[in-house]
């Protein structure tokens, strides 16, 4: 009678295991990685464009399989490393930023400006982008979108001009289609 050795049979169950808990545990990576997203600032228009066109942003970001940093460890970083969000940022200060919280990704938004453009039929946002890595060749992918969109005044601000969820959702879109095209 022949005795077969259980240690094929214990090692693979040990490697399954050590595969479940790996993905299961909290600190596990999406399989795109994690993003630091940065507070988008406005700097023309209405200051309520900025968290409808930054929830529009995170909802696209987390629904193409990026793992978000919670928002205080990306404001602790910002702040740690006094940061001023009303001024543009270099890059350099960007990829601070990203080896700073240990993202895989950080994502640099600003709202340029919302409003009525000179020959404009209707109110127009818009909306630049960078992205930077951690690989050697930092530098992701950078773009800027103007987007038309329906008017909805709001009455408290004196008519202001707040973009809807729709449109915000569509100018992400067209914002970021080039990066999630670099990173398939």
């Amino acid at each position: 009678m022949q005795r077969r050795s259980r240690r094929p049979v214990l090692t693979v169950c040990i490697l399954l295991a050590a595969a479940v808990f790996a993905g299961m545990a909290p600190g596990a990576r999406a399989a795109r990685g994690t993003v630091a997203l940065m507070p988008g600032h406005v700097y023309q228009g209405d200051k309520e464009n900025g968290p409808v066109i930054m929830a529009a942003l995170r909802e696209s970001l987390e629904a193409r399989g990026f793992h978000l940093l919670p928002e205080a460890k990306v404001q602790n970083a910002i702040r740690a490393q006094g940061l001023n969000l009303s001024m543009p940022l270099s890059l350099m200060k960007v990829q601070r930023l990203r080896q700073a919280t240990g993202a895989d990704w950080v994502v640099y938004p600003r709202i340029v400006g919302v409003g009525m453009g000179i020959k404009a039929a209707r109110p127009q946002a818009t909306v630049m982008v960078n992205v930077l890595g951690s690989s050697t060749r930092a530098y992701a992918y950078s773009w800027q979108v103007g987007y038309e969109f329906d008017a909805r005044e709001d009455p408290e601000t004196g008519g202001a001009l707040i973009i809807d969820r729709s449109s915000a959702d569509a100018a992400v879109a067209r914002l970021m289609k080039g990066f999630y095209e670099r990173v398939k």
